[in-house]
């Protein structure tokens, strides 16, 4: 573990502390949904895992660059478009309702070549 994901955990507990601290009731309750929301989100991380593990059983690194390398063309765009663009977790994640834009999913087709 790096010393800056060290630092992230150490801000998180102290605001967790402070936080438990000024106000129990309201923690408690916002550390209860956000397990909610992970319960909710879990199923769909993990049949993405499961896909990339079953992707990753079939085809070598070799072949998975053939498809989506600089060289595939408009068809490895279409294809990375076609995986990336759909993700069932940007549904889990819009649910409650943040505004348009807040959340994006990673569409290949929008990165730059820069």
């Amino acid at each position: 573990m790096g010393m800056f994901t060290k630092i992230l955990y150490g801000a998180a507990i102290l605001g967790l502390m402070i936080s438990f601290v000024k106000d129990r009731e309201k923690t408690k309750l916002v550390l209860k949904k956000a397990w909610r929301s992970l319960e909710n989100i879990l199923p769909s991380i993990l049949a993405i895992l499961l896909l990339i593990g079953f992707i990753l059983t079939f085809l070598d690194a070799q072949a998975i660059s053939k498809l989506l390398g600089t060289d595939s063309g408009a068809f490895g765009m279409i294809i990375a478009a076609a995986i990336g663009c759909p993700s069932p977790v940007e549904h889990h994640l819009r649910r409650p309702g943040p505004p348009d834009g807040m959340i994006s999913t990673p569409c290949p087709l929008l990165k730059s070549k820069a």
